[in-house]
């Protein structure tokens, strides 16, 4: 199923073909219909935004395997009490063991960076003399990379992600690379060469798969970069979806990028076909109010707050409290207070909740 587009009215359908109409349409309507205002108070039954993009940081998304992984390892135990000397003593230790059962310099480089995010200062330093000391090994690169990034010296950073990414052989990585690359970019104000670093993957891309991916950096960087046309940031999520229709995490992306008040609909259909996701039932529920759904919408947030998401625990109290519920109403936001990080909106319906009651005595 795709969207299609008439006029301002949008509504799921099956084309005979779907690259055409859903492609085509969308950006046939991009003048037609409105983005919405980044500046619109929020309504009060609120949604979850996506993920951040994982392309991002995707090396630092190995921190928390390898950490589990490494959980009983001396050189953790010292860097998780902050003896960050030592933890690095102890891995450049197992680093120079070589091949007699040590690290090797890739896992060296990365434990250093791993060092420095976690307020490591010297780790800079010590990660740029490795690579310095060994220039020929262009993988350990990526972690330097990082660090300019992390230090807002973009330039540097995307220099040497660059030279990392022209290393890299096999079309797949190096597909994923420049989705990084692209985002990187777009954080240095630089969105049109992200665009065109795009179009060129998407020429050597040959799976779904890798075509997905490019499209949905397109996506990203068109709806950042060409905000006056949203709808072309849209159409390539709709792109990257064809192609890979179980991908859970692209879906709520397009469906939180189709949610405002024109395309309640469609944002619908997307949030409910993400089925066990809790921020996606969550969002389902207040989409299913804006089309006057209300014992739909309270299904939905019924669901999310069964897997103890208090931002639906919080939506489905202020409906209570605007039916003069109360008493349950209240019941729903302690229960909500119980759990660890509960969202801000619980303590924001209690005050609603106790100015509906301050309200009704003065009259």
């Amino acid at each position: 199923d795709v969207v299609q587009v008439q006029g301002n009215h949008i509504e799921v359908c099956k084309p005979e073909s779907r690259e055409s109409t859903a492609f085509q349409a969308l950006k046939r309507a991009v003048l037609s219909i409105k983005s919405s205002d980044p500046n619109e108070s929020v309504v009060v039954n609120t949604v979850l935004s996506p993920p951040e993009n994982a392309t991002v940081d995707s090396e630092s998304a190995k921190i928390d395997t390898v950490e589990e992984e490494r959980r009983d390892d001396d050189g953790w135990a010292e860097m998780e009490k902050g003896n960050f000397d030592e933890a690095y003593r102890i891995f450049e230790r197992e680093f120079k063991k070589g091949a007699d059962g040590g690290y090797g310099l890739e896992h060296f480089a990365f434990l250093i960076h791993i060092l420095y995010t976690k307020g490591w200062a010297e780790g800079f330093g010590r990660l740029k003399q490795l690579i310095q000391e060994n220039p020929d090994n262009v993988p350990c690169t990526v972690y330097l990379a990082m660090v300019y990034r992390k230090t807002g010296q973009m330039g540097k950073a995307i220099e040497i992600y660059k030279k990392f990414r022209d290393h890299i052989q096999t079309i797949p990585e190096k597909i994923q690379r420049t989705a990084t690359l692209a985002a990187w970019l777009v954080e240095a104000g630089k969105g049109e060469e992200a665009l065109n670093e795009l179009r060129h993957a998407l020429e050597q891309a040959e799976d779904p798969p890798e075509k997905a991916v490019i499209y949905k950096g397109l996506g990203d960087t068109l709806l950042k970069v060409r905000k006056t046309e949203p709808l072309l940031g849209i159409a390539c999520y709709e792109r990257a979806l064809s192609l890979q229709p179980m991908d859970s995490t692209l879906r709520f992306h397009l469906a939180y990028t189709y949610s405002d008040d024109l395309t309640p609909a469609v944002t619908f259909y997307h949030y409910r076909k993400c089925e066990d996701d809790e921020a996606a039932l969550n969002n389902a529920g207040v989409e299913a109010a804006k089309l006057k759904l209300p014992i739909t919408s309270v299904d939905y947030y019924s669901q999310a707050a069964e897997k103890s998401n208090t931002l639906a625990m919080a939506n489905i109290a202020y409906d209570l409290i605007e039916a003069g519920f109360a008493k349950q109403a209240k019941e729903t936001l302690e229960q909500a207070r119980k759990t660890p990080d509960y969202h801000e909106n619980v303590d924001l319906h209690l005050g609603t909740l106790r100015r509906h009651r301050s309200a009704e005595k003065e009259k």
